[in-house]
């Protein structure tokens, strides 16, 4: 498959989740439709909804209750949607880039920092930043900022590949 091809085929995408599904293609041992691989997707959904709800009726899980309550409530909210793996890269760019930075302490920047060896550690702009090395997707994850001049810290969903989206960029900007 090119790559040309690959943009093109369609996808089927857990819309609140922002992930994949399934391919059409190249996700079977033989092509499916779209609308067979919105159907799976539905019916693995409903199939979920229906274990999830019979543990906790049983009642044998007490103790974690919310937790199944929780699963319980984040499967309802499933939705699908069918586009192509380009409209599922721009999609995904979006809605992972899209929330704001937050600002955090000192002692969520340290754990950070000391959990893996950091990605990406400079000073760029009187920001002293990285990225973790845990990817949510792609090149996309977790970066923090120390702000040298104001001694305040950041996080934000980033893409490490692309330093317009980094946050010593955005912080230059205000």
């Amino acid at each position: 498959m090119t790559a040309n091809e690959e943009k093109n085929e369609l996808v089927v995408v857990d819309v609140p989740n922002v992930q994949i599904y399934a391919f059409t293609v190249s996700g079977w041992p033989t092509p499916r439709t779209a609308e067979e691989v919105l159907n799976a997707a539905r019916k693995s959904t409903a199939e979920s909804i229906q274990r999830i709800t019979q543990i906790i009726e049983s009642g044998d899980y007490e103790s974690d209750r919310g937790y199944w309550e929780s699963r319980l409530a984040q499967e309802k909210a499933r939705s699908y949607a069918v586009m192509t793996y380009g409209e599922w890269l721009d999609f995904e760019r979006e809605k992972l880039l899209a929330p704001e930075m937050v600002e955090i302490t000192k002692q969520e920047y340290e754990d950070a920092l000391n959990v893996l060896p950091p990605r990406n550690w400079h000073t760029r702009n009187n920001i002293e930043e990285f990225c973790s090395r845990e990817m949510y997707s792609g090149t996309y994850t977790t970066q923090y900022a120390f702000q040298l001049v104001t001694g305040r810290y950041f996080a934000k969903m980033v893409d490490c590949a692309d330093s317009s989206t980094w946050l010593s960029t955005i912080l230059a900007q205000q």
